[in-house]
C-alpha cells in the first residue's frame, strides 16, 4: 500500500464509521419519546393505510381514539388500562363519548 492511498483509506473508514452514529443520533433528535410528559401514546393499531386506532393516556385516564387522514374522533374513555388490577369492571361499564354502552365483541 502506498503512502499517498493511507490518508484516503483513513478517511473512507471514518466516514463508514460515523453513518451508523449518524443515524442514531438523528432518530433520538427527530422522534418524541411517545412516553413522556402528561400525555403517552399506549398503543395503536393500524386499521388501513390512512386509518388506525391509538390509545393515549392522559393524567389517570386512557383515551380510545380513532384517527383518519382528515381527523381524530374520541371512540371511548377508560378510567384503567385493562391490564391493570380490576380493569375488568372497567371495560364492564365501558361508555363511549355519547353515552351509549360499548361492549367487547363476542
Amino acid at each position: 500500500m502506498s503512502a499517498s492511498l493511507l490518508p484516503s483509506l483513513l478517511a473512507f473508514v471514518a466516514v463508514l464509521a460515523m453513518i451508523p452514529a449518524a443515524l442514531w443520533l438523528l432518530r433520538r433528535v427527530q422522534s418524541p419519546r411517545a412516553t413522556q410528559g402528561p400525555l403517552a401514546v399506549v398503543g395503536g393499531l393500524a386499521l388501513g393505510p390512512r386509518e388506525r386506532i391509538v390509545v393515549l393516556r392522559a393524567a389517570e385516564r386512557h383515551l380510545v381514539v380513532g384517527i383518519t387522514a382528515q381527523s381524530m374522533t374520541l371512540l371511548a374513555e377508560l378510567e384503567r388500562w385493562p391490564a391493570e388490577p380490576g380493569a375488568q369492571a372497567a371495560l364492564a361499564s365501558l361508555r363511549g363519548p355519547s353515552g351509549n354502552e360499548l361492549h367487547k365483541p363476542g
